[in-house]
């Protein structure tokens, strides 16, 4: 009985140890992936506060700075390349080109798709004008973009009021009217 025990605690031991080093393993790749500037790793959900103004977009004036003269509000739309939701959207946008509800929205607002370099390949939505960002980690990082497709509606005077998950132009049209930005 005491063999049975002895090798019970040897190989959970055994395990530990196993899994100690997968664990170490796990973490240089992060940190070495980290080091090349990838997002990764578990940290606290990000968020755009609203009703507040968009910080962190003054540091990105190549992207922001013509859009940040506008009188009207803004709406931008964050989109990775490799996201499936936001190809769908895309692929949504190109449907309704010539729609009054679309078009109703790009006179009320100066809409702009933010991506990558591979987001503006993999996109087409003709109808939308796209902000090509070489540094879109970095950039969705400092403004705190949680994640793709996601929606940030800016006022004339660039106050965040609506920031938010958003699968589908209606689902967008809806938060900018449900805010007053638009009406349709």
């Amino acid at each position: 009985m005491q063999l049975a025990w002895f090798l019970v605690v040897v190989a959970l031991g055994v395990a530990v140890v196993l899994l100690l080093g997968l664990y170490a393993d796990i973490l240089t790749r992060l940190r070495a992936l980290e080091a090349r500037g990838h997002r990764v790793g578990i940290s606290a959900p990000q968020h755009v506060p609203v009703d507040r103004p968009l910080t962190g977009m003054s540091q990105f004036p190549e992207i922001f700075g013509e859009e940040r003269r506008s009188d009207k509000g803004q709406l931008l739309i964050f989109m990775h390349a490799g996201c499936g939701v936001c190809t769908a959207l895309a692929d949504e946008f190109a449907k309704i080109a010539d729609s009054s509800a679309l078009q109703t929205l790009l006179q009320a607002m100066s809409v702009r798709v933010v991506t990558d370099s591979l987001g503006a390949a993999e996109f087409n939505i003709n109808a939308l004008p796209m902000l090509i960002a070489d540094e879109y980690s970095e950039m969705s990082r400092t403004l705190g973009i949680p994640g793709t497709p996601y929606i940030v509606a800016l006022d004339e005077r660039e106050i965040v009021r609506v920031a938010s998950f958003a699968n589908s132009p209606s689902r967008i049209f809806d938060a900018v009217e449900q805010r007053g930005l638009v009406s349709f």
